[in-house]
């Protein structure tokens, strides 16, 4: 199932995924969706996150690298706009594990589906969020990954 990779093969063949993870109170949401991205076999994983997580966490994430991602009291407040030149070149993006809950979080994910062309991994607090809206994550462009938590 898993392909077999060459003797000449370096981490830019193996795909670049970004992650938004991570917020107040719950940093570890961030380092364990990385973490686990770098173990599966990703060759280059970005966390998305507010600066203050990403200052807090930068220790712990090893090879990762961080962009910040602009946050206020209704969650992530960049649009897709904001982040188009991140998720360029991309083939997936997860977003989810611990990110600021919020309509403005709600926003920024519906539009990233809306435009990404990749697959998006949904996680977590991120399906806690598109809950009843249905019709725009069916519709969207990307492809869907679903995780869904028990219970």
């Amino acid at each position: 199932m898993i392909p077999r990779r060459s003797g000449n093969h370096h981490k830019g063949d193996a795909g670049h995924l970004v992650i938004f993870a991570g917020s107040r109170g719950k940093p570890g949401a961030a380092i364990l969706a990385c973490r686990a991205a770098v173990r599966a076999g990703v060759g280059l994983c970005t966390l998305g996150a507010a600066q203050e997580i990403l200052d807090n966490l930068t220790p712990a994430l090893g090879e990762v690298m961080g962009q910040a991602v602009p946050v206020n009291r209704d969650g992530y407040a960049a649009g897709a706009k904001a982040i188009d030149g991140l998720l360029e070149g991309k083939r997936a993006i997860a977003i989810g594990p611990g990110i600021p809950k919020g309509r403005g979080s709600l926003k920024f994910i519906l539009e990233d589906m809306r435009r990404f062309d990749g697959t998006v991994v949904l996680d977590a607090d991120a399906l806690n969020l598109v809950a009843g809206h249905d019709r725009e994550v069916r519709t969207a462009r990307c492809r869907r990954i679903m995780r869904p938590h028990p219970g």
